[in-house]
């Protein structure tokens, strides 16, 4: 293809020529700043709160405290082993090496993610150095902002949903949906990517394959939710789910998108845009994103199909539905690294680094204001339309990029 892109690795530093070194530099930055960052005040708080929490009263009353949780057992499952840690070992509550322990499952899911993608590209004998895409993640400011400076948990919530798009392109479909659901019990967020999943599996016309596939995402669910639903039901769950995707009416919250643009952010999506609500517009969006996503899905006949269709799901949804936040773009950094393994598309890579800065603006951004107990961004802040805008044009580019993959037709045969 004529406009695939080449680049040979500079082999003059014969270090960076093993991948153990690079791996070892990305986790040893890692440690040595985590500690001393303190992060996003709430969410290190919540996290901290949770883990002491959970440790003290276990996990079966966990949920039945009056105390504010918005995630699902998932994740505090891992916070539960922290918190234990931290009794064990009598760390101080306000100590940075607490700190490091409550950002420690995404700093590993930051090195995991990046095992997956060298593996994958050293695989798949791509003309781009392996060693240079790895580099292009680990030490990617955007990737380090999140999990070693924020302390979120986006890089171990995308593992999972990244590993269940890698169990589908090896049409492995149970143990894709056993990720998927686990995913999905860390953070709401996964039901964006179920409709690849599901779409897979209608693709495969396998009755059996989905039996198999239904059986291993409902054991998952179950096995994770059962040691907080003893006496309890399940009732519970089901309210923190609808309590957790009622939060936050708002049309945008700080993150730089199509409504923050248009003067959406922190303000209800009550409010009136052309003529209809944020929230109605984020609606009509989310029909169209779903219809596209189908009518590309079984016209784009590419078993690797599953990463630019994923990018385009969590970018169109970022860009164009309400109650988005700031950090809820990151999974596409990784899909679109994914993507170029398969589609060695220039346009790809640019738009990998285009959308990693503006991501480490806003993200950035809004963590430095945190600092400073300012939490919502001004809606008329230059620096919130500025990389909006840039996002939309970004987001134009993508799409552009992505007409050209489907259009060239590039095909690989499936995996056996």
């Amino acid at each position: 293809m004529k406009d695939r892109f080449r680049l040979s690795f500079i082999s003059g530093h014969r270090w960076l020529s093993r991948p153990f070194t690079i791996f070892l530099l990305a986790l040893l930055v890692r440690l040595l700043l985590a500690p001393f960052i303190p992060g996003y005040p709430a969410d290190i708080g919540c996290f901290k709160g949770w883990a002491d929490q959970a440790a003290k009263v276990g996990l079966s009353q966990f949920y039945s405290s009056d105390m504010f949780v918005d995630y699902p057992p998932g994740y505090i499952l891992v916070l539960y082993l922290i918190g234990k840690i931290r009794f064990l070992f009598q760390i101080d509550f306000n100590s940075p090496f607490f700190l490091l322990l409550i950002k420690l499952p995404a700093l590993i899911a930051d090195i995991l993610i990046g095992y997956l993608l060298f593996s994958t590209a050293k695989k798949e004998k791509i003309a781009f150095s392996p060693l240079l895409l790895l580099g292009l993640y680990l030490f990617n400011p955007a990737i380090l902002l999140n999990s070693t400076a924020w302390g979120q948990i986006d890089s171990f919530f995308t593992f999972f949903v990244l590993l269940s798009l890698w169990f589908i392109v090896e049409q492995r479909f149970a143990a894709a949906s056993a990720s998927m659901v686990y995913a999905l019990l860390v953070k709401p967020q996964a039901l964006i990517f179920f409709p690849i999943l599901l779409l897979a599996l209608i693709e495969h016309r396998n009755f059996k394959v989905f039996i198999l596939s239904l059986v291993s995402g409902l054991s998952v669910f179950f096995l994770v939710i059962l040691p907080f639903s003893l006496g309890n039901g399940i009732s519970w769950l089901i309210q923190k789910y609808q309590g957790t995707l009622a939060s936050y009416p708002y049309a945008s919250l700080n993150a730089f998108n199509f409504f923050a643009l248009t003067g959406g952010n922190w303000v209800k999506e009550t409010q009136p845009f052309l003529f209809l609500t944020y929230r109605a517009w984020g609606y009509i969006f989310l029909v169209i994103i779903f219809v596209s996503l189908i009518f590309l899905f079984f016209r784009w006949q590419n078993p690797y199909k599953v990463y630019p269709l994923s990018f385009f799901l969590i970018s169109s949804f970022f860009m164009f539905s309400s109650k988005m936040h700031e950090r809820y773009f990151y999974p596409a950094l990784i899909f679109a690294l994914f993507t170029f393994i398969y589609f060695a598309h220039r346009r790809v890579l640019i738009t990998y680094l285009g959308f990693s800065i503006t991501h480490f603006l806003n993200v950035g951004l809004v963590l430095l204001y945190s600092w400073y107990n300012v939490f919502h961004l001004a809606s008329n802040h230059p620096l919130v339309l500025i990389i909006s805008f840039a996002n939309l044009l970004l987001y134009i580019y993508a799409l552009y990029t992505g007409s050209k993959l489907l259009s060239e037709g590039e095909k690989k045969p499936a995996p056996a």
